[in-house]
């Protein structure tokens, strides 16, 4: 065997052996309820994530569909991403979309096979408005980051969808939506924070977030003391800042279920944190800056 036989033989080995396990680290796919619907019909698009063989924690970007579909909703209560820095957000024919997974994620452990499965990022339901060919892309610059501690973007592979609609009629109303979700969104708490964090001047914000792992969140509405509720994301800037009126949050998901969670905010402060206890030390400052004022006076005139 010549040396230029050898040198061809190993670099096949390190295109076939070490490229792919080096560069397969995430894939985005989706799943169909099938590669065919007829026109009139609802088609649910589900977007999956397979992390391969490395630990991933944060995910960014978009899809798009063609003129073929329309979005009748989304669906991102059972998804993988626990915390959605923006939630699945339709503009035109574009979904954006950015979230993390604290602590890492690497698959779905499947019960009975024991191995890890790609997890569900979200699930559109589209409406099926023109016969032809559909698809649903990906968009290239979509981004899903390693958890290295580096926020490493991990290379990715992509695959899109397409479904082919086909002329018919249908008796189903497409904009008539049956979540079949009967249980309210888990419980959740209310943290009291200040930004930003001074002593004095810092305004204080009621922060929460509730899971709901069927249809998911819808909005929340928040009401302080015996005030009315207002519609509310987090962090919420409260209107008593002097924090003497209790808080209500209610989570409700998209079936109209929902989780009301209270906070009376004294209860939770800090000793350090509360206003009486802050306007008596500042009376102690002042107090003490002003006897140093004077001890320094009296010794200045007996010099």
């Amino acid at each position: 065997m010549n040396i230029l036989v050898k040198k061809i033989i190993i670099t096949a080995i390190m295109f076939c052996f070490v490229v792919p396990l080096q560069s397969i680290a995430a894939e985005l796919f989706f799943e169909t309820t099938g590669p065919s619907v007829r026109k009139g019909k609802p088609v649910d698009v589900v977007l999956r994530l397979d992390a391969s063989s490395e630990a991933v924690n944060a995910l960014e970007g978009s899809l798009s569909f063609s003129r073929h579909l329309s979005v009748q909703y989304i669906k991102e209560g059972d998804s993988i991403i626990p915390f959605w820095i923006q939630k699945p957000e339709i503009a035109g024919d574009t979904i954006s979309f950015a979230g993390i997974i604290p602590g890492g994620y690497l698959g779905d452990l499947s019960s009975q096979q024991k191995e890890l499965k790609p997890g569900k990022i979200f699930t559109v339901r589209f409406n099926t408005k023109e016969e032809g060919d559909a698809w649903v892309q990906i968009d290239r610059e979509t981004a899903v980051l390693l958890h290295d501690g580096k926020g490493t973007e991990a290379p990715l592979f992509v695959r899109d969808a397409s479904i082919q609609i086909y002329e018919g009629t249908s008796t189903q109303e497409p904009n008539v939506i049956d979540w079949d979700d009967k249980v309210p969104p888990e419980p959740f708490s209310l943290r009291i924070v200040k930004y930003p964090n001074n002593f004095f001047t810092g305004k204080y914000h009621v922060v929460f977030v509730a899971q709901d792992n069927d249809s998911g969140v819808s909005h929340y509405e928040i009401s302080e003391g015996d005030g009315s509720f207002v519609i509310a994301e987090s962090p919420y800037l409260l209107k008593d800042q002097q924090l003497d009126e209790g808080i209500t949050v209610v989570a409700y998901d998209k079936a109209g279920n929902k989780r009301s969670e209270s906070l009376f905010p004294a209860e939770q402060l800090r000793w350090y944190e509360k206003t009486a206890v802050r306007v008596v030390v500042l009376f102690i400052v002042i107090g003490v800056l002003v006897l140093l004022m004077f001890v320094y006076s009296k010794r200045k005139k007996e010099m």
